[in-house]
Formats: C-alpha cells, structure tokens, sequence
C-alpha cells in the first residue's frame, strides 16, 4: 500500500511555487507513466480558476480530471466513435466534481476564495480535498487513508 501523497500535492504548491492543477498531476503523475514536466506545462493555465482568474472551476479539480481522463480514455483519435471510453471517463470525473461540490458547496474557484462567505476554503485545503478525491477514486485501494487534516488541527 502506498503512503498517501496529500501532503506532497500541498507541499508543491506552498513550498515549490506550483500552482493548484500543476500540484495535483505532477503528484500522481509518475503512477500513470505521465512526464511530470509535461504535466506541470499542460497545468499551467488553469491554475486559480483557470487562467487566475477565479471565474472558472478551482484549478484542482482541474488537476484531477487530467489525471482522470489518462486512467479512462481509450485515445482512439482516428476515429471517435470507437472511444466508447467517453461515459467512463464523464462518470469518474462526475464522482470528483460531485464529492468536491458536497464538501465544499461549490467548486468555483471565486466562491472558494471569497473571505468571510460560507464557502471559503484555502487553496492548502482545496488541493488537500482533491488529492484525497485521487487517490479515493483514481487509485482505489492502492493509498493508505491519508492523515493531512488530522495532522494539521493537532498543530
């Protein structure tokens, strides 16, 4: 069983710069033969609600949907038909979204960031709820339970 990645997913992004989709598929990209450069470089812009701008879906959920269509896609290109992967992948990126949205109330980034609002999540907690969602539903059974928030309410 693999020890959890939470922490790291949150390290990269308040101790390394990354940003919030960059630290999620860079986390979990070697599990998926992905190249971790590439992933930090195909991320990039949809950090902070995608193109820091806060409007659009938070960027870690951004992150794991990535990571979601690699474990699901068929990558038939020459003929989308034959891509019967297509339920698959909307029904796993779905149960991300949905259990993100049931947390937290929302998953637009905005609302996530609106101090005082009822919604208001950091972006450590943001990516901490999502890297949990991973390796619940990407990778299931593979992680140990992850003790990220446990941790930070003993501090």
């Amino acid at each position: 069983m693999l020890k959890s990645r939470v922490q790291t997913a949150v390290d990269y992004y308040a101790k390394s710069g990354y940003n919030c989709s960059q630290s999620i598929a860079v986390t979990y990209a070697d599990l998926l033969g992905l190249d971790p450069m590439v992933c930090f470089k195909g991320m990039e812009a949809f950090g902070s609600g995608m193109g820091g701008t806060r409007l659009g879906t938070c960027g870690a959920i951004s992150g794991a949907m990535y990571l979601a269509g690699f474990i699901t896609s068929t990558g038939h290109m020459d003929d989308d038909r034959k891509n019967k992967s297509k339920k698959e992948s909307y029904d796993l990126g779905a149960k991300l979204v949905s259990d993100f949205y049931e947390q937290n109330r929302t998953v637009t980034c905005k609302a996530l960031k609106e101090t005082g609002s009822d919604t208001f999540r950091s972006c450590l907690d943001c990516i901490a709820d999502v890297a949990i969602l991973v390796e619940k539903y990407l990778f299931p059974g593979q992680f140990e339970a992850s003790e990220y928030f446990e941790n930070k309410a003993g501090k």
